[in-house]
């Protein structure tokens, strides 16, 4: 069975999880946790939570807009939220600042606002086998173009695009599949822009351009079926695999031996 998200139920799974575990535990620790930040938590936390209230705005915002809700009753709780969100308290204990701020009252407003907002903006989760599969073909991928002889700037800029898809990865949970389908939209400005320098890299540097093309079909068919539209880059994927097949085409002519010629 399909589950469906929106930015306000996403918010309420993540303010759920915030409530569990060790009262003793740190804030910071707790969004660590929930958030599943593996690192550098001191750098990141406050990032993710700078991302949490752009999601929160983008809630009040949504709330606002919908001329059959009351945005007093349904908004009340977001000061509260707000304050969990802030990076000034990440040092406090859970049991001091989660939960005396997430009350039973602002769990459940929150939870309506993600049944109001149900009707008309949510998406279908996408499974955490694709994410994963996403992941794995995505850290290949930097790994070959790292290693690859790809023209040193296109090289930088695909790397630099890539990790922008591997941020996307991150802050699914947070964004989901719009994030994905924002990182997805960048890979494409950029084989378009170089999609001469792609044609020029093909020969020997085909299993990159594969890998793309591939990464990219999996990225936009995941977050087309979860955001319920078509697939938007089957033109940029037959492009990029065209480039694949040309250069076998070329590589095999150059390799087999000439026609006889009969006498």
């Amino acid at each position: 069975m399909s589950i469906e998200s929106n930015p306000a139920s996403r918010l309420h799974t993540l303010l759920l999880g915030l409530l569990n575990g060790d009262p003793k535990e740190r804030v910071l620790d707790a969004w660590a946790r929930v958030l599943e930040v593996s690192d550098r938590h001191d750098v990141e936390i406050p990032r993710r939570l700078v991302e949490l209230n752009d999601l929160l705005d983008d809630t009040e915002q949504a709330i606002k807009l919908n001329p059959k809700l009351n945005p007093k009753i349904y908004l009340s709780c977001f000061p509260q939220v707000r304050t969990v969100f802030s990076p000034l308290f990440i040092q406090n204990s859970r049991e001091g600042m989660i939960t005396g701020h997430l009350t039973p009252e602002v769990m459940a407003r929150m939870e309506f606002c993600a049944e109001a907002l149900k009707q008309g903006w949510s998406e279908v989760e996408i499974p955490n086998d694709d994410l994963q599969e996403i992941s794995e073909d995505l850290n290949k991928l930097i790994e070959a173009v790292a290693s690859s002889s790809v023209e040193v700037r296109l090289r930088k800029a695909l790397l630099e695009a890539l990790e922008g898809v591997r941020l996307s990865l991150s802050l699914y949970r947070i964004y989901g599949a719009k994030g994905l389908k924002k990182n997805l939209q960048g890979l494409f400005g950029l084989v378009f822009t170089e999609r001469a320098e792609l044609r020029n890299e093909a020969s020997k540097n085909a299993d990159v351009i594969d890998r793309l093309g591939k990464l990219m079909d999996k990225i936009d068919s995941v977050s087309a079926k979860a955001l319920k539209v078509h697939k938007a880059l089957t033109a940029t994927i037959q492009f990029l695999i065209g480039l694949v097949t040309d250069s076998d085409e070329k590589l095999n002519n150059e390799q087999s031996p000439p026609d006889s010629i009969e006498e």
